[in-house]
């Protein structure tokens, strides 16, 4: 018989006696609280003393409800209030009732004061940074206990995330939600999975979801900016030990414009309570994923069971919301944010590629007019301003068509006797109007085609301005990644990616745009070519996505897919 099926079915009038004959508690008022597979009583003692009355499900494994009892003794002191156990007249923590032959075990712990997480509208960084210092200080208090009961299978364990999805999907009827679920479980089996094998394990509550964080108490237009405690160690499990922040992660993301700077913000308040691994964190996004997608499985499961639960259902809309946002984030990208947020390089071949550039001699220069030779002295090359303050670009207003800008550039290089100008990496610029460089996420006030939007400002790479036709040349030997032609206004045009590899077997790339497309017609995938080669030739405004003839040249470590 299914957990569902042995849920309890106490009245207030009966919990309230319990609490008398088994607690010494008198409460003047009982309030029923919501629970999946238990009953919970919120008990009024006198003005200020509250309890919690919790009559686990007759299915329950009472020695778990024995390690959860110790486990909560042991967390009395955490920086994360949590509720404390209160002994029975007997002096024990656990007491049972019998009822039409099923044995319900009975627990009384203090009631936390502070509303839920879920309750507060507005999630500041600061709060989203303190949850993550105060997981990481649970994490760390939970590291040194252990309870042979808590070793168990259990589908809410994130161990099994992956199994119950492939289980109970078909529980899904939506279409739209089972392809979601469908393409992240697969993500997670081909870049998480393999990482699986080196995640350490311990002790997690498992259910730091928005319902069970509590927060603050602020007036009214003020500002929640600190965490003060968990509730409901009831799906507490020996499983990875960096579930506890996956599972965090996971139910702050949803509804949320930008989920993985709200997940940044908590993995650098975690990192100052506990250390993250490497492997952690290149599984980090992909486990946050599997909960949200198990939790959907299993609530539509159990739905079917108990259709007239509302509490099964609570948080599936906004899941529904969220996975679409979630399957545009490339799981690689994720990871190199969360390494950056974690105080680590976004790449973990960053220290060996760049200590490989350095001891590498005599790079030949991209761009290579005949007048500058093989490397061109400092008096041959102009830096421009094209930031958002730019002089030079005054005149333009917003506009960037041709041949303005060209014109600009251009009469400034032959007046200053120069071949090529540079552009600025990192400059931010509102040179990026067309559509690709929109996030196509709106705020809520604005259309979809608003203005408002996230866009793209930074330039990620550097610019060598030169007269179209100019040879672009490889500084590093290497082969061909991708050779392709976009078409389309303030892209790329002709479009060229080299991999390179350090005597270490580390991969990085070189990418070379706004090419003629004529000069890459045969360049093709895997061909070889050698430091110091001409791969290309500058392309002209009608063919180079629109811009003022010049290479884009960018060095990159991961192509994130």
């Amino acid at each position: 018989m299914s957990l569902l099926h042995q849920t309890p079915q106490f009245s207030v009038a009966e919990a309230q006696s319990i609490a008398l004959s088994l607690f010494g508690i008198d409460a003047s008022e009982v309030q029923v609280l919501p629970s999946d597979r238990d009953q919970n009583f919120l008990l009024q003692q006198y003005e200020s003393n509250r309890f919690v009355l919790k009559i686990s499900n007759a299915g329950e494994n009472v020695e778990f409800i024995k390690a959860q009892s110790a486990l909560l003794r042991h967390v009395e002191g955490n920086r994360m209030d949590c509720p404390k156990l209160v002994s029975s007249r007997n002096q024990n923590d656990i007491e049972f009732v019998e009822r039409e032959g099923q044995r319900f075990p009975i627990r009384l712990v203090t009631y936390l004061e502070g509303r839920t997480l879920a309750s507060v509208k507005f999630h500041p960084l600061e709060l989203m940074q303190d949850l993550g210092r105060n997981i990481g200080g649970l994490t760390k208090s939970l590291k040194g206990f252990e309870h042979p009961a808590l070793k168990r299978e259990f589908q809410w364990d994130l161990q099994q995330a992956a199994n119950v999805v492939q289980r109970k999907l078909h529980f899904v009827e939506n279409e739209d939600l089972k392809q979601q679920i469908e393409q992240l479980a697969q993500r997670f089996g081909s870049y998480t999975k393999p990482l699986l094998g080196d995640l350490a394990h311990s002790v997690v509550q498992n259910d730091a979801n928005d319902g069970n964080v509590l927060v603050e108490q602020v007036a009214a237009g003020e500002v929640c900016r600190r965490v003060t405690g968990l509730i409901d160690f009831g799906d507490a499990v020996y499983s990875w030990t960096i579930a506890e922040l996956a599972i965090a992660l996971a139910y702050t993301m949803l509804d949320k414009d930008d989920p993985l700077r709200v997940a940044s913000e908590m993995i650098r308040g975690y990192v100052g309570e506990h250390e993250i691994t490497e492997s952690e964190l290149a599984a980090l996004f992909g486990l946050a994923c599997m909960r949200l997608c198990a939790s959907a499985v299993i609530a539509h499961e159990q739905h079917r069971i108990r259709p007239d639960d509302p509490y099964l259902m609570i948080s599936q809309e906004p899941i529904r919301r969220t996975l679409p946002k979630l399957l545009k984030i490339p799981f690689e990208f994720a990871t190199a944010a969360f390494r950056v947020a974690a105080g680590q390089p976004a790449s973990s071949s960053h220290a060996g590629v760049v200590r490989w550039l350095k001891e590498q001699e005599d790079f030949p220069f991209p761009i290579n007019p005949e007048q500058i030779g093989k490397r061109p002295q400092s008096a041959q090359l102009r830096v421009y301003d094209l930031g958002v303050s730019s002089p030079l670009l005054a005149p333009l207003g917003t506009s960037v068509s041709e041949p303005q800008l060209t014109k600009i550039l251009f009469s400034d290089m032959d007046a200053a006797g120069i071949s090529v100008g540079v552009g600025r990496y990192m400059e931010a610029r509102l040179l990026y109007q067309s559509d690709q460089f929109s996030s196509g996420d709106a705020c809520e006030t604005s259309s979809s085609n608003s203005l408002a939007e996230e866009r793209r400002t930074l330039h990620l790479g550097i610019d060598l301005f030169a007269t179209a036709g100019a040879p672009v040349i490889a500084p590093l030997a290497g082969t061909i990644e991708i050779a392709t032609v976009i078409d389309k206004a303030l892209d790329y045009g002709g479009l060229l990616i080299l991999r390179h590899q350090t005597e270490a077997g580390e991969s990085f790339f070189t990418l070379y745009g706004h090419l003629a497309p004529a000069s890459i017609a045969d360049k093709s995938h895997g061909d070889h070519i050698e430091a110091g080669a001409t791969i290309a030739e500058l392309g002209e405004v009608h063919e180079n996505g629109g811009w003022t003839p010049h290479l884009h040249f960018q060095l990159l470590l991961d192509l994130f897919g």
